[in-house]
């Protein structure tokens, strides 16, 4: 799945989360105008929620603000763009030793680029549904603050 421009893992920035929705929305009308009333109702609980939960992720992640982080596969550029982190690379685009050995013996500290001096790893599901108890686009979010939150401790 890509976003408009082209970048895939667009969804790891929870406030695309509402351009998502928006879109849902926008063809659900589409299909069924009658249910436009609920529709439109779901989406502005659902809009409510993310601004909630990114009050939350921000304050969560705000301690970490410039930290560098790295993905053994995908572009979590979004992700780290919205909560004020550096991405790096991932082992995929950037398929540096160092990060891919840090990558498999899940090493917390490493040097994942030449000249640069200390990065984090984070190894994390990246859709709905990959990780227990992450059955929604809540708890996922949820559950990837708090997990790159605990690799920056």
């Amino acid at each position: 799945m890509e976003s408009a421009d082209g970048g895939s893992y667009y969804w790891l920035d929870p406030v695309n989360g509402k351009t998502i929705a928006k879109n849902i929305l926008a063809e659900l009308i589409r299909v069924d105008p009658k249910g436009e009333p609920y529709f439109t109702k779901n989406y502005r609980t659902f809009c409510r929620r993310l601004d909630s939960g990114m009050l939350r992720w921000t304050e969560e992640l705000a301690p970490y603000r410039g930290a560098k982080i790295a993905a053994l596969d995908g572009d979590w550029s979004y992700f780290a763009g919205r909560f004020q982190l550096v991405f790096v690379g991932d082992a995929r685009t950037q398929p540096d030793a160092k990060l891919v050995l840090a990558a498999t013996s899940k090493l917390k500290r490493m040097s994942p680029m030449p000249g640069e001096t200390e990065g984090r790893l984070v190894v994390a599901p990246i859709s709905v549904g990959e990780v227990k108890g992450a059955g929604d686009y809540f708890t996922l979010c949820e559950h990837l603050v708090h997990i790159v939150a605990e690799k920056l401790k």
